[in-house]
């Protein structure tokens, strides 16, 4: 599972697992030209995938894979702080774990400061 995440919008972003337990999940993104945005701050659609990349990182433990998989279904982002040099840290915890839908608060920093805070809530869908 973890393995298929160099492809795709994961691999093109840097975007790296760290932690990943049922607790909580922590990935790392670089802050450089893939990740940032004209005027050299994180884009806010990097900062989106690397929320949803997390949560749904987390939210496939709770399911039965590969016959069920999690799929973003809504996704709030908050961005705080400007992000412009060195990596994101994102760090993922579950707050809802249902059958048919999960919820999981999402916190991204750099150097230890927040720059944003995302909901991400998560459909429970076969295969």
């Amino acid at each position: 599972m973890l393995a298929s995440l160099s492809g795709g919008m994961t691999g093109a972003l840097g975007i790296t697992i760290k932690e990943f337990s049922t607790e909580l999940v922590s990935a790392e993104m670089p802050v450089d030209e893939r990740t940032t945005q004209p005027y050299g701050i994180v884009h806010g659609g990097a900062m989106a995938s690397l929320a949803e990349t997390i949560a749904s990182v987390g939210g496939l433990q709770f399911v039965e894979f590969p016959s069920q998989v999690v799929v973003g279904q809504q996704l709030s982002v908050n961005f705080l702080k400007p992000a412009r040099t060195g990596t994101v840290r994102g760090v993922g915890r579950p707050i809802h774990r249902g059958e048919r839908s999960q919820v999981w608060d999402v916190t991204m920093s750099t150097a230890g400061t927040v720059v944003a805070v995302a909901r991400v809530t998560l459909a429970v869908v076969s295969k």
